[in-house]
């Protein structure tokens, strides 16, 4: 309630919690993710991202910062978010 991002599910929490815990709470996070967005595919990054020990569903996938950033950068691209100059 009180804590940053970091501090709940970021590196702070995974070196705080350890890999078992931080995996529990990442968990109760990606089912509030699930009700709020209704997402079709999450998918989850960050450095940590391969140490998760939960199950994933199959509409959940893992991947690497620079996926990431080269996922964000293609939301520019006319044709695939939509937005026009």
């Amino acid at each position: 309630k009180k804590l940053t991002y970091d501090e709940y599910a970021g590196e702070k929490a995974y070196a705080k919690l350890g890999k078992k815990k931080w995996s529990k709470r990442i968990e109760k996070i990606i089912a509030v993710l699930k009700t709020v967005y209704n997402y079709d595919t999450l998918y989850i990054g960050g450095g940590n991202a391969q140490n998760l020990t939960i199950k994933l569903g199959d509409d959940i996938k893992t991947a690497t910062n620079k996926e990431g950033i080269r996922g964000g950068a293609r939301l520019w691209d006319d044709g695939v978010s939509g937005i026009k100059e």
